[in-house]
């Protein structure tokens, strides 16, 4: 993770709230790219349940629109 200071591009790190592996994971990631929003998906753990579908979609056609 000490390369992920030199990330240009616009960067949107979504984490699932019950994600088992590292939770939190996904705010280190974040911290260490300039400028990266951090998405938390309530519910979402370690794979796509088909109620996150739509909030995942939406949040991502708004990052990659701005």
């Amino acid at each position: 993770m000490d390369t992920l200071h030199r990330v240009k591009a616009p960067t949107l790190v979504i984490e699932g709230s019950h994600e088992p592996v590292k939770p939190g994971h996904g705010a280190l990631i974040a911290e260490q790219i300039p400028g990266a929003r951090l998405m938390t998906v309530a519910g979402m753990g370690h794979t796509l349940p088909l109620e996150t579908h739509q909030e995942l979609a939406d949040a991502i056609l708004t990052h990659t629109t701005e």
